[in-house]
């Protein structure tokens, strides 16, 4: 089926849930001490928090200070080195592997949230705004930072228009690019995904619009734990 000629697919409201995903239930976590180390290393459910010998606050009395986030709250140093890990672990990913996908074992309130595009600075848009002629804010009249949001806006609708999927804006975790376009997320991609032909064509035409040369990757939502 040829997507771009035919409109392609549509998502009812309930598909944009994604921007309020649960964070993880009150967590069950436990204990245990390191053989060469007073430190107890913390998991949670299934997850592990810290992928080393972490090191906990304590209050005055000598007690762990309980933290929503790892249970017990991590010395600030500890603190630095989970965010370091954290990420060296999200690079982008070409294909994201079978724990990401949601599953009966793994439900979407578990999951960090995956973005499946291309990562753009805001010149790409304001450039294919320009080409297609698209109205954009007067440059001597508004605000830099609200002129380039809305020119991505604008660009972005006008290609969801075009070639018939449900483009999205978001913005990834990642340096040296200003936000994405999005064709969806791992949490919603069984109600989401298009036919391996009809993504091919959107993901072409987008590169072609936008004048990119990269690949169409996964990356990391900044608000996901």
């Amino acid at each position: 089926m040829d997507w771009l000629s035919n409109g392609g697919p549509t998502s009812s409201d309930s598909d944009y849930a994604h921007n309020n995903i649960s964070q993880l239930r009150s967590p069950k976590f436990r204990l245990s001490s390191d053989t060469m180390s007073d430190t107890p290393v913390l998991t949670m459910n299934r997850f592990l928090v810290c992928p080393f010998s972490a090191e906990f606050e304590l209050e005055s009395e000598g007690n762990s200070i309980p933290d929503p986030d790892f249970g017990f709250k991590l010395t600030a140093q500890s603190l630095l080195q989970w965010r370091a890990t954290r990420r060296r672990d999200r690079e982008p990913l070409l294909i994201p592997p079978p724990e990401l996908h949601v599953s009966r074992e793994r439900p979407a309130d578990t999951l960090p949230r995956l973005l499946f595009g291309f990562p753009l600075r805001w010149q790409h848009v304001i450039d294919y705004a320009k080409r297609r002629k698209l109205k954009l804010l007067d440059e001597t009249k508004s605000d830099p930072v609200y002129r380039k949001s809305h020119a991505a806006l604008v660009a972005i609708a006008d290609l969801d228009r075009r070639c018939g999927a449900d483009l999205r804006y978001e913005f990834p975790r990642l340096d040296d690019y200003d936000f994405m376009v999005s064709l969806y997320t791992n949490i919603t991609l069984d109600e989401d995904e298009l036919e391996p032909q009809g993504e091919k064509q959107v993901i072409e035409f987008i590169q072609r619009e936008l004048r990119l040369s990269g690949p169409q990757k996964w990356y990391w939502d900044p608000a996901s734990k």
